[in-house]
């Protein structure tokens, strides 16, 4: 397989999976498809098993270990890279060449340096927060990542000036950045919550190198969960919104103990859900039918081999079933970007029946609160019990 080739799958890859497109067809009468069922609460578990940490509930990535990001990556100042783009070392590439062999390592450096890069150069879109801080109290939140030490840039837009209050932590998609969801700050706001609104890995002003599509960006999510949690008191409510593939950053932090004891609830927008699925489909579009389990085994084993994680880390589904977080799922069967398969699979998961999810027959990718307003606005608000 020649590198060339594969540079514009990788590219395409990167246009094709754009994030919240507004979906402007409108039809006499919106169809609504939903699943509910009364909310229920589930104990957690009162042990931990001795061989994870005590802050995880079920299985996460790296096999129920605390993740950690490859010094390679997280520390240039100390190596030489023969790949820059995807932090490579002579020795690595060697490696992996004496492993896998060199068509191998050129198929996934290929598509993976487009793939893991996809969120650079976003625009921050600064404008309208003047209009913003025309009626609400708007800060600027540096924090410091927990896994690797990176910078996670923030906007934390309050009612009153005041931080002790109902919260939504905003999870951007691929293409996006804390402020290319304004219709959505401004819709949460009002309701009466609080926005915290970040970028994700290497987005923005995020300086994380890579965007793993979840699998690294639960983490920065949890920094904002944590540091939301130590700003408001114990009857305060915590959001958070994960839309289009920032719901698999939301989705993967469902499995985390941490997380169950302090996020009120969830709600998905057109969430991607598997790294895997979004990857192999647009592949699907570009290469030839008989190549792409080939490429897609060529990312898988270099991301192991070089990163410590694979496909399956980015699976939402393997993490959400004993979730007692409740869950909103919006999603539509026109939806061209993330097929309704996946945010499903994820509602037919989970066990608890504190859950839901709205399907759209017109709506397309993150357009329900544009095209069906109405409908978003009564779904939301039962479920955040407004």
């Amino acid at each position: 397989m020649k590198k060339k080739l594969l540079l514009v799958i990788g590219l395409c890859i990167g246009i094709t999976a754009t994030a919240c497109s507004s979906n402007s067809t409108k039809t006499d009468e919106a169809v609504q498809t939903e699943q509910t069922n009364t909310v229920d609460e589930t104990e957690e578990d009162s042990e931990t098993e001795e061989i994870r940490p005590d802050y995880l509930l079920a299985d996460l990535p790296f096999d129920g270990e605390e993740c950690t990001v490859p010094d390679t990556v997280a520390s240039p100042e100390k190596y030489t890279y023969v790949d820059e783009t995807l932090r490579i070392t002579q020795e690595q590439k060697d490696a992996f060449i004496a492993e896998y062999g060199e068509e191998e390592y050129e198929s996934a450096t290929s598509s993976l340096s487009q793939m893991f890069h996809i969120q650079k150069n976003s625009p921050i879109y600064p404008s309208y927060t003047t209009e913003l801080k025309e009626t609400y109290t708007m800060e600027d939140v540096v924090l410091t990542s927990e896994l690797d030490g990176h910078h996670i840039t923030a906007d934390y837009i309050l009612q009153s000036g005041s931080k002790d209050n109902d919260t939504v932590i905003m999870v951007h998609g691929i293409s996006g950045t804390r402020r290319s969801m304004k219709t959505d700050i401004l819709f949460y706001l009002s309701l009466g919550y609080n926005v915290l609104t970040y970028d994700q890995r290497s987005s923005g002003e995020n300086d994380g190198f890579f965007y793993t599509l979840g699998v690294w960006e639960q983490y920065d999510l949890m920094d904002c969960v944590n540091y939301v949690d130590e700003q408001i008191s114990a009857d305060k409510k915590i959001v958070v919104l994960g839309q289009s593939s920032g719901g698999t950053s939301a989705g993967l932090i469902l499995g985390n103990k941490e997380a169950q004891e302090k996020v009120d609830y969830v709600i998905f927008d057109s969430p991607v859900m598997s790294m895997y699925d979004i990857l192999k489909s647009n592949l699907y579009r570009y290469v030839k039918k008989d190549q792409v389990d080939y490429v897609m085994q060529s990312c898988e084993d270099f991301m192991k081999f070089m990163y410590g994680f694979g496909f399956e880390d980015g699976e939402v589904a393997n993490f959400v079933a004993d979730t007692t977080i409740p869950v909103l799922i919006l999603t539509s069967e026109v939806d061209d970007i993330v097929p309704m398969e996946q945010p499903q699979r994820i509602y037919d998961t989970i066990k608890s029946n504190n859950k839901k999810i709205v399907i759209s027959e017109i709506s397309g990718h993150c357009a329900m609160k544009d095209t069906e307003h109405e409908l978003y606005e009564k779904e939301v608000r039962d479920f955040l019990g407004l």
